[in-house]
């Protein structure tokens, strides 16, 4: 069981690369110990079915278990970091939540196009199985 609050995250995404560096130059207080997915499954860290949900989405993983995915996983993320805690909040309000969900959706299943589109190259910052800041 983890002790920290792991971010699981797709290595091989160059948008997810990026998201992960902007959430970690914000991440003050050392919330988050980010985890590629691949690693996350090597390592077993996630219950059975859950690798697959985070080869789709991002994943938060709580020292209890407790699993966040996609824009769920985005609002828990945004609730920790100064200066963003109301737009994490704003995410879960209902009717928001569920057209945050097809954004997220969308976002995620076209991320490599994305990456492409708008020429992000992000660096893989991890040494195989977690990331530094």
């Amino acid at each position: 069981m983890p002790e920290k609050t792991l971010l699981i995250y797709d290595g091989d995404c160059a948008l997810c690369r990026a998201s992960l560096d902007w959430v970690l130059q914000r991440d003050t207080r050392g919330v988050f110990t980010p985890v590629p997915c691949r690693a996350a499954a090597e390592r077993r860290l996630l219950a059975e079915g859950q690798n697959l949900q985070c080869q789709r989405a991002l994943c938060v993983l709580l020292p209890d278990q407790r699993l966040f995915t996609g824009v769920d996983a985005v609002a828990h993320i945004l609730r920790h970091l100064d200066g963003w805690a109301r737009t994490g909040t704003f995410l879960m309000i209902p009717g928001i939540h569920g057209i945050a969900r097809i954004i997220y959706a969308l976002v995620s299943h076209n991320r490599r196009l994305i990456s492409l589109l708008f020429g992000i190259h992000a660096q893989d910052t991890c040494g195989g199985d977690s990331c530094g800041k």
